[in-house]
């Protein structure tokens, strides 16, 4: 015959989780308003920009055009692919001179290091 245990565990009460987040005070609030404005209004600055420099020359707006997207798209992946190897390749380089110790390539090269970090 098998034995049960049928003795009777207390179960502790769970509490909720408090709300240790303090409130945001008023200047914080109007930091985070100017940001949200500041970069709205940079949004708009470069879409005006875009639009009179860019679209305005006949040149660049025959490249833009649907024709050739193609090219575009092509251009856009091999300057991709470069500029990932370029990173990638750049940022060996740069933490290889920081270990061999070379007095003062290696001190630049800890300085550059961060320059990699995405």
């Amino acid at each position: 015959m098998r034995a049960y245990n049928t003795a009777v565990q207390p179960i502790e009460a769970v509490q909720p989780p408090t709300n240790n987040a303090k409130p945001v005070n008023g200047n914080e609030q109007q930091v985070r308003d100017n940001f949200t404005l500041g970069l709205w209004g940079g949004l708009l600055v470069i879409y005006i920009i875009w639009d009179f420099i860019v679209l305005g020359n006949k040149s660049l707006e025959k490249s833009l055009s649907a024709t050739n997207i193609r090219t575009n798209l092509y251009n856009l992946v091999v300057i991709g692919i470069a500029s990932m190897l370029f990173l990638n390749i750049g940022k060996v380089i740069v933490v290889k001179l920081a270990a061999w110790n070379i007095p003062v390539i290696s001190w630049l090269a800890e300085e550059i290091t961060p320059l990699f970090e995405l």
